[in-house]
């Protein structure tokens, strides 16, 4: 999505961490940094928001949001916060793209989940509709709880997957884009 672009100049109280004796994980993503606050320049860029998954779970955190005009009249903040929350609930994929690779670059990023993929409906009762941002085809596997794979579509850029003559409850969906492999949880009405 990309729609903080390469600067966001953002009125908020920020926080100085770092991972070195902070309190940051290893397997921590970067997704926004603070080079500076007022004419404060920090000696590195340090985190403000990231990710990770972690056995399984993923968890996104901010230290932004400490002002109620950010709910309210942030439209950039909003959709921030949204598109974490979906992430961290599994209902789309976040492959932000990171400069110098690694999970702990220091380079400012050219967005906030700009390579972004959606699944919906989510619960399903019929057709599930799986879109990606990306000009990257895509290869489905949608699997059962067991690893057996049910249905799959390769070369994708959006596909409609019939779930209609699937029991009711929890599938994975397997998405392969290069590079790229997610997981995501299907229910079925």
């Amino acid at each position: 999505m990309g729609h903080l672009g390469t600067e966001w100049n953002k009125k908020e109280e920020y926080y100085y961490w770092e991972l070195k004796g902070g309190y940051l994980f290893d397997g921590n993503i970067d997704l926004l940094q603070v080079r500076l606050t007022g004419s404060q320049f920090y000696d590195a860029p340090r985190p403000i928001s990231w990710y990770k998954t972690y056995d399984g779970g993923r968890s996104f955190y901010t230290a932004m949001g400490h002002n109620s005009s950010d709910y309210n009249n942030d439209e950039d903040f909003r959709i921030m916060a949204e598109n974490s929350i979906l992430w961290a609930g599994g209902l789309i994929a976040i492959t932000p793209s990171v400069a110098g690779g690694g999970s702990r670059s220091r380079e400012p990023l050219s967005g906030l989940f700009e390579n972004t993929m959606v699944v919906y409906p989510n619960p399903v009762n019929d057709i599930l509709t799986v879109s990606s941002s990306t000009e990257l085809p895509m290869n489905l596997k949608l699997v059962s709880i067991t690893g057996t794979i049910l249905k799959e579509k390769n070369d994708v850029f959006q596909s409609e997957i019939d779930v209609s003559d699937l029991k009711p409850g929890l599938y994975i969906l397997i998405v392969n884009k290069g590079e790229i492999y997610e997981r995501l949880r299907v229910i079925k009405k």
